[in-house]
Formats: C-alpha cells, sequence, structure tokens
C-alpha cells in the first residue's frame, strides 16, 4: 500500500456563537455593557469566549497581551473621546473586520 498524509484544518468561528440568541441576549444589537461585571454575559458558558487557549496549551503571553490592551484602552479613554461618523459594519474573515476603511477621530478631553 502506498503511504499517504490526511491533512484537517480546523477553524475556530466564534462569531456564529457571537450572534447566536441561544449565548446573548439581543446578539445583533450593539452592548458593549453586556461585558460590564454586572453584564448580561455572565450568564454564558466559560469556554465559549477563549481566543487564547485553554489548559496546558493556552497561550503563555496572554496576560501580558490584556494587560498592555488594558493599559492602552485605559490611557487613550482618560486622555481622548473617540468619535466615528456614519455607518459601520463588519464581515467575517478568520477574524471579523470592518467592512470599509474607518476613520476615527480622536478629541482631547478638556
Amino acid at each position: 500500500l502506498g503511504r499517504f498524509c490526511i491533512e484537517t484544518t480546523v477553524e475556530l468561528a466564534p462569531y456564529v456563537h457571537y450572534m447566536s440568541s441561544e449565548y446573548f441576549v439581543e446578539p445583533d444589537r450593539f452592548l458593549p455593557e453586556r461585558w460590564l461585571r454586572d453584564g448580561s454575559a455572565l450568564n454564558i458558558h466559560p469556554y465559549l469566549l477563549t481566543p487564547f487557549g485553554h489548559g496546558p496549551r493556552m497561550c503563555a503571553g496572554r496576560r501580558f497581551a490584556e494587560q498592555e490592551l488594558y493599559v492602552l484602552l485605559s490611557k487613550m479613554l482618560k486622555n481622548f473621546r473617540l468619535e466615528y461618523s456614519g455607518d459601520l459594519d463588519m464581515k467575517f474573515q478568520v477574524l471579523m473586520v470592518p467592512d470599509r476603511p474607518t476613520s476615527f477621530t480622536f478629541k482631547d478631553r478638556l
């Protein structure tokens, strides 16, 4: 018999779960407050959101990446108001991306 190799690619598409009313209240609405400590996202399955993996093979840089994001966002929001005019939608490529070029305005906080 000849030798052969079967290769399988597995891609997780969490967007399917994020847009499901089985997991989220009003999944098609932009509700950032759902992620607050007392928001509606508290009732979701703990393994539904695992962008860094889980268990012994979890990304070693997870804590550093999250810390950098928190620091950057807190400094930006402390010093600037972020504004966007117009409609913006998403399109699915392995990650979610805006469906058109974006133009944000950073205005100094007074």
